[in-house]
Order: C-alpha cells, then structure tokens, then sequence
C-alpha cells in the first residue's frame, strides 16, 4: 500500500472511524490495493463520460493516458484542464498537446514542471500547535507518437503531391509515454520512480453513402496499449515496489453524417461546425495484474455540429459497476482553433461516495491552418 493509501486511512479513522476505511478506500482508489494510486486514475474527462473506455477512440480530444498512440492523430496546439473531487482526496490534471504531419506529442510537466502535471492531494491533517501535515502523489510525464499515413501525406504534400488514397481510408499509428511518479509529505519528496507505457492503434474507413450534398461516412478502430509496462517500480519506504501492469484493448467505430451549412454565417466559421451529426461506440476490456483483476468498459458519444456532445458509459464486473454520463459544449472557430468544456457524472455501487463528478476546459490552435488561409 502506497504513502497515500496509510494517508487516507489515517485520515478516514480520524473522520470516521475504523469501519469506514474499507468503504472509502473503494469509493477512491481505481483498485482495492494499488502502489502509487495517481497512475491508475484516467485524467480525461471526456473519457470518464464514456465509462473510462478510449483505447481507441481516434477522433476530438486524445487520451494519451489510455493509449500514447492517440496523440498521432492531433493537429495544432492544445491545452486541457481536468478536475475531479473525492471528498478526502482531489484529482487535478493539465497537459499540452502538440500534433501535425502525422507526429504527435504531449507533455504534462516533462521536460518543463511548468508545462502541466497530474497530482492526487490528500487531506491535511491538523497536528495542534499550529501544525499540520499533507500528503500528495504527481506524475510528470511526456509522450510521442507516429500515424504512418499521415507521415506518407506529410511526405506527399511536401513533394507537390496529392495525399495516397490509401491514406484516407488506413492507418496505423504507435506511441510511447515516460511517467516520473513522487510521493511528497508536506513539502518533502518521500518517493520517487518512473514508469512506461506504449499503444498501437489500427483504424479504417470511408464514406458507405453519397446522397449528393450529404455523404455518410464510417471508421473503425482498434488499439492495445499497455500501462507501467515495463519492469517498473516506485521506491517506497526506502524499498523499490513493482507498479501494476494494465493491459488494454479497445474498439471503436464512429459514424458520421455531413452535408453543407446553409446559413448566413461566414463560411471559415461555419466550416468548424462538422460533421453535422456524429455517433461513436466504443468497448475497452482491461486487464491489471498485482492484484489480478479485470474489467469491462462500455461507452457512446453523439455530438450534434461539434457545439454540443453527450455522452454514456458503463464499467466494471459483477457486482461493483460504475455508471456513468457527460456533457460538453465546444465553440470551434472554423478550423483556426476553439474552446470547449465537458462535465462528467460518475454513479458508484461500491463506498461511501455514491457518485463523483468530473470537469475540464480545453483550448485548442492550429497555427498552419491560420497560415494557410493567410496566403
């Protein structure tokens, strides 16, 4: 059990009473026994919406938590923010995304602390005398990825040429994530290590209707990605501890119906504001070992002009499942750049805490866009 995991329990005796740490602990933690709780707490909140499952979900906003090889797939800038509350312990989380020409990489506080971090805060603890201790675990990590069919369309494009048809409808993409874990009391590092992921991921489609103006179009997805991968551990109380492996499949299909708008808006504004219906449906069933368990994750998302978004998931096995559901609302500026903000609602069977809510914010920029349409 991990600095953070005695923490709460101390905590929770302190609040409660004995009786009310195994109930809390389950309300929290991703798993009954976990070293280093942080590394098993999926940041996105656009994910959480979906029941946790976005190992392969391809499109908008990419979890390079689930799968490093999503970040391939991003164009531009962007930054996100995401917050979660679990009454003892709060969850933030904050990463760029840099992505174009079918290369892509995210930071959170690696190499620059600066540049974003994801932290689990502990409750602080009042020891009289105008003292007090806190504990809090974070994670700086950075991670890349490469889309072989966007790098051949890079290469294409940079030669005067046309993109390969075969890169409209095929692509394989791979990443790989590097996790710097510290376990702090106070203000003293007491724990340290680092820890590695890497994914791939497969997608395929095209358009499987042309009425004239409107076209509907179809893309499937699958992707494996393993978390803590290697033979990783964190050095706590003075001892090395191996991190729990987590492996993960995921499918993903999205279909998506688009025609041209109609209205008096200016058409490099309304040009952000497709597809004009979208619907995605995804499964990841995950595997951790130490201890061995297993799970299964179940999501949809329909989003309307990519203003408005809702989402539905579920996950779990037996009898402690989660459900949950999201909202979101985007501003794109046509293909310039934008703002967004999601609200994720998880409902649980197990613990004390019969729900947690998530938020975040995001803004994103695609500078070659801009430069493009300026020449």
């Amino acid at each position: 059990m991990s600095r953070i995991s005695v923490f709460l329990v101390m905590a929770g005796v302190a609040f409660g009473g004995s009786l009310v740490v195994p109930a809390l602990a389950a309300s929290i933690f991703p798993t009954e026994s976990i070293v280093a709780p942080v590394l098993g707490f999926d940041p996105s909140t656009r994910s959480i919406g979906m029941g946790g499952a976005s190992t392969a979900v391809f499109w908008a906003s990419p979890n390079s938590w689930a799968n490093p090889a999503l970040i391939a797939t991003t164009r531009g800038v962007r930054f996100e923010h995401d917050d979660a509350d679990f009454d003892l312990a709060h969850l933030h989380a904050s990463r760029f995304v840099l992505g174009g020409g079918g290369l892509g990489f995210a930071t959170s506080g690696r190499p620059l602390r600066g540049l974003g971090q994801l932290s689990l805060d502990g409750p602080s603890l009042d020891l009289g005398g105008g003292e007090s201790i806190s504990l809090s675990e974070g994670v700086r990590s950075w991670s890349l990825a490469g889309s072989l069919a966007g790098l051949w369309s890079a290469w294409s494009r940079r030669g005067g040429h046309e993109s390969p048809r075969l890169t409209r409808v095929l692509d394989v993409a791979a990443g790989y994530s590097e996790n710097a874990v510290e376990e702090r009391l106070s203000d003293d590092l007491m724990g340290s290590g680092v820890v590695h992921d890497w994914g791939v991921l497969g997608r395929a489609g095209g358009t499987v209707w042309n009425g004239g103006e409107a076209r509907l179009h179809l893309k499937v997805a699958t992707a494996y990605a393993v978390r803590n991968a290697g033979r990783d551990a964190i050095d706590e109380f003075g001892s090395p501890t191996s991190t729990p492996r987590q492996e993960r499949v995921g499918l993903a299909a999205r279909a998506t119906l688009d025609r041209p708008w109609d209205s008096r808006l200016p058409a490099w504004l309304s040009e952000g504001w497709h597809p004009i219906v979208s619907l995605g449906v995804v499964y990841d069933p995950v595997r951790a070992s130490s201890p061995s368990s297993r799970f299964d994750a179940w999501g949809a998302e329909l989003a309307l002009a990519g203003l408005m978004v809702g989402r539905l998931g579920h996950s779990g096995s037996g009898d402690v499942v989660k459900h949950s559901w999201g909202l979101g609302v985007a501003l794109p500026l046509g293909h310039f750049g934008g703002a967004s903000y999601d609200y994720a609602r998880t409902e649980q069977t197990d613990g004390l805490i019969d729900h947690v809510t998530r938020s975040s914010f995001g803004v994103w920029l695609d500078p070659l866009a801009i430069w493009r349409a300026r020449r």
